[in-house]
């Protein structure tokens, strides 16, 4: 009897993980690869704000800021909030805008009450931003010249309200990569990132690294300011846009970022 329970648990235990790892092997095929989207903008290609927060960033910001004045897109402005840091952040940031008028600093000197200091910064970020889309990233990620104009071209192919994008991972440690690879892994058994697009689905997705949306739904949906005490604020951007109707999906792009 317990050999033949074990047996059937074993075999039950097998076949759901194995599933799992279809529904996952699926799933991300049927996600678009950013790389593999030509850039075809408009003659007027819409504006866009990218939208930044730095806290005691000092050692990455630089090389990831040079990356995104590098861009290839007609027409954006960059936007960096610096939330109170403590390093050489904020004299970095001063001396690049003073080079470059494209790049915009805004200093958070206090929190204010019933906010994190991410969600705080972002959304001042929000509220200086001229463009027609936002692109919320973070202060370490690197991006190759042609990512959001690949980017802006599959959110208007596809009609989209919000475009997330996944990054590579760089991770100094053997052990880190592995961690990292176990995240990836949970990350998407959880979110199920490829049935974000389907508005029948409860499934959304955000991702700190790269959020693009319009404007226009970002603030119908409240933006950060809704979410102003969520730790976990590039997913539940996501939430917000995909409750209040708005349509979203998910892409690859470990090769540009």
């Amino acid at each position: 009897m317990e050999t033949g329970f074990a047996f059937w648990l074993g075999a039950a235990t097998l076949a759901i993980y194995l599933s799992l790892g279809l529904d996952l092997l699926r799933g991300n095929r049927s996600m678009a690869r950013l790389v593999d989207v030509p850039p075809d903008l408009p003659r007027a290609a819409p504006r866009v704000s990218i939208i930044v927060a730095a806290r005691n960033e000092a050692r990455n910001v630089r090389q990831a800021l040079q990356s995104l004045l590098r861009l290839d897109y007609p027409d954006y402005e960059l936007i960096v909030v610096d939330d109170r840091s403590e390093d050489a952040t904020g004299a970095i940031l001063d001396g690049m805008a003073a080079a470059d008028p494209r790049l915009r600093v805004i200093h958070v000197t206090e929190l204010p009450s019933g906010w994190l200091g991410k969600n705080h910064a972002l959304w001042l970020g929000s509220e200086a931003a001229s463009g027609e889309l936002l692109l919320f990233t973070d202060a370490d990620i690197v991006m190759a010249p042609s990512t959001l104009a690949r980017a802006v071209t599959l959110l208007r192919r596809a009609r989209l309200d919000h475009l997330a994008a996944t990054p590579s991972m760089a991770m100094p440690t053997t052990f880190l990569q592995m961690f990292g690879a176990a995240f990836i892994l949970f990350f998407s058994l959880f979110a199920r990132p490829w049935k974000a697009r389907d508005p029948k689905s409860g499934c959304h997705i955000g991702i700190g690294a790269f959020n693009l949306v319009r404007t226009e739904a970002y603030r119908a949906a409240g933006g950060h300011r809704t979410i102003r005490l969520r730790p976990d604020d590039d997913l539940k951007l996501g939430k917000i846009l995909k409750n209040a109707g708005f349509r979203q999906d998910a892409a690859g792009a470990p090769e540009l970022m």
